[in-house]
């Protein structure tokens, strides 16, 4: 679980490293820069189609072994070089989960909830605690953070060898089934993905959450680790591996509507012609901080959802390109919600379908909340 956890943690270091390069590189002009190429490396998943049947144990070491190396090497590189090497650990990240659930068909029997949940929870409030301490700014960016994000990199690359050992059993192996009905693996893998895409857009940064609506940093920090706290109990008593699709599904829709609420009554609808202008942020009640607070109180059900997903995906024992074609889905459904999120603050660059994003911030949201909560109708209820 201490391997899944850095690992996390490291992939929301690296996404989030990644897609600030390309922007980063978009806003010295007015036109799509020739950095965004470089998107390409979220399609890595097409490999496990490419060489599926030939997937073994040095895929799962490669692929795990190159993201905090690639971490390591980023702290060290200009803006263009840490962006395409986070890329390429970002792309690692994306081989390495499906490669994972692959061999996690071969184990014998035991829980796939409490190692994903702790681990994606874990890596979670790890990123969290690193930023809040240097004040809401990701810390491996200054020179006096180097020597640690290289230690914790070194760290994790060797507790990953001894953690490998242990995890595959080839004497365990057990045959691929027959027939896995893609639209169901690819429903499930979409919802892995949406979860880590909703972490990474919100959540992994709570002063994100405090800017939009001007409430407590504190507050918002205090309620995200008490929920996952939370969380982290009942899932080593065992109380939510088991939980019904159907109060799942409930807390789901719950948790996206406190979400999107939100967020709407914050979302400015800017003027189009200058006649509007000056422009006034228009006054929000106090009573729109309570969506706020219920959805970081929720927002656990996102770690619940992927465990439970991998878990779904595990029984079904799918072979490695029927895995690598299901998170190409997912890897591409991030890709394009990541465009969406960007286009909403730089629509008048984005020629023909670039308006449409202006003053929709919150569309990207409500697509994840499908994202999320359809897939749970794919998981079936424990007997």
């Amino acid at each position: 679980m201490i391997v899944l956890t850095l690992l996390f943690f490291f992939f929301f270091v690296l996404i989030t490293s990644f897609v600030e390069g390309i922007y980063a590189f978009g806003l010295l002009g007015t036109n799509i820069p020739v950095e965004i190429v470089s998107v390409l490396l979220f399609f890595s998943p097409v490999v496990l189609l490419l060489i599926g049947k030939r997937v073994t144990k040095t895929w799962l070491l490669i692929s795990g072994e190159i993201i905090p190396q690639a971490f390591a090497v980023s702290l060290f590189l200009d803006t263009r070089g840490r962006m395409l090497v986070s890329g390429l650990g970002t792309a690692a990240f994306l081989v390495f989960l499906p490669v994972l659930l692959g061999f996690l068909t071969r184990q014998k029997k035991g829980s796939q909830v409490l190692p994903f949940t702790a681990g994606l929870a874990g890596g979670l409030l790890l990123y969290i605690l690193f930023r809040v301490w240097n004040s809401g700014v990701d810390p491996f960016i200054e020179y006096s953070w180097r020597t640690i994000g290289v230690i914790l990199a070194a760290l994790t690359a060797f507790l990953f060898l001894g953690w490998l050992d242990k995890l595959v059993e080839p004497q365990a192996r057990s045959r691929s089934a027959p027939n896995v009905p893609f639209l169901r693996l690819a429903g499930l893998a979409l919802g892995m993905i949406s979860a880590l895409t909703l972490f990474y857009f919100a959540f992994e940064s709570p002063n994100v959450l405090a800017r939009w609506t001007g409430a407590g940093y504190v507050e918002i920090v205090a309620l995200v680790a008490l929920a996952f706290g939370l969380l982290t109990v009942l899932v080593f008593l065992k109380h939510v591996e088991n939980v019904p699709k159907k109060w799942l599904f409930l807390l789901n829709v719950v948790f996206e509507a406190a979400l999107l609420l939100a967020i709407l009554p914050h979302q400015l609808t800017f003027p189009t012609s200058p006649e509007g202008y000056p422009f006034f942020e228009p006054p929000v009640s106090s009573y729109m901080l309570i969506p706020l607070y219920l959805a970081a109180l929720l927002s656990p059900v996102v770690v619940l959802d992927f465990a439970l997903f991998a878990k779904e995906i595990v029984s079904l024992k799918p072979k490695y390109p029927q895995l690598g074609g299901a998170f190409l889905v997912g890897s591409v459904f991030m890709l394009l919600l990541i465009f969406a999120q960007v286009f909403t603050t730089v629509y008048d660059y984005i020629p023909v379908i670039g308006p449409f994003f202006r003053d929709m911030f919150w569309l990207p949201f409500l697509l994840l909340g499908f994202g999320l909560a359809l897939p749970v109708l794919l998981i079936r209820d424990p007997a």
